[in-house]
């Protein structure tokens, strides 16, 4: 079979050596009830507009569309 630049370009790993496996997709990381309550009391509980509720999110690795996407699921139940 011949190797296209694209298809090596897609088997060549980080170190640049090139590996017959399949590149693996990344795990999507799941979060329990309990954790997304914690994190939006956690969030709540900081003052409006504050670096820290910034910093809650770098920590966590979260987006704030997480917040908003939790709190809706709140509302709902």
């Amino acid at each position: 079979m011949a190797m296209t630049l694209a298809f090596q370009t897609a088997l060549t790993g980080q170190d640049g050596r090139v590996t017959d496996e399949q590149p693996t997709r990344p795990k999507r990381r799941t979060f329990t009830k309990a954790y997304k309550a914690r994190i939006l009391a956690a969030f709540d509980a900081l003052p409006e507009g504050s670096p820290e509720r910034g910093a809650l999110l770098r920590k966590e690795r979260l987006y704030h569309s997480h917040i908003v996407h939790w709190r809706k699921q709140a509302e709902n139940g």
